[in-house]
């Protein structure tokens, strides 16, 4: 499978971040540019930034759901392209990896319309 294209995009991600290796890649054996399907996450894992990849491979419950939807849906690991809307690390171990907004904050009335 060709990934150059996304292998140079992730690369340009990565230089432009102050720790390149918070920025994991796409996974090799997904179908990524041929993709059916682009599953977009929140933002990267610990176990994405510890194994490189956004995987269904990687050991944590998103990774573990994800995989058992797909098998449920009969949806191939070749069909799949996986990325988060994030795509660098933004969390820690005593913090969630993004802060929630109330519904007031994101429907907050504009004054100057």
């Amino acid at each position: 499978m060709d990934t150059t294209n996304l292998a140079a995009f992730v690369e340009q991600l990565r230089a432009s971040r102050p720790v390149p290796i918070d920025v994991p890649m796409f996974e090799p054996g997904n179908g990524n540019k041929r993709a059916k399907f682009l599953l977009v996450l929140e933002a990267p894992g610990s176990q994405a930034i510890e194994s490189g990849i956004v995987s269904i491979e990687n050991q944590n419950p998103t990774a573990r759901n994800l995989k058992e939807l797909l098998k449920n849906s009969k949806i191939d690991k070749s069909e799949i392209a996986i990325w988060n809307i994030v795509p660098w690390y933004v969390g820690s171990e005593d913090r969630s990896k993004l802060k929630k907004l109330t519904i007031s904050t994101c429907a907050a009335p504009r004054h100057d319309a």
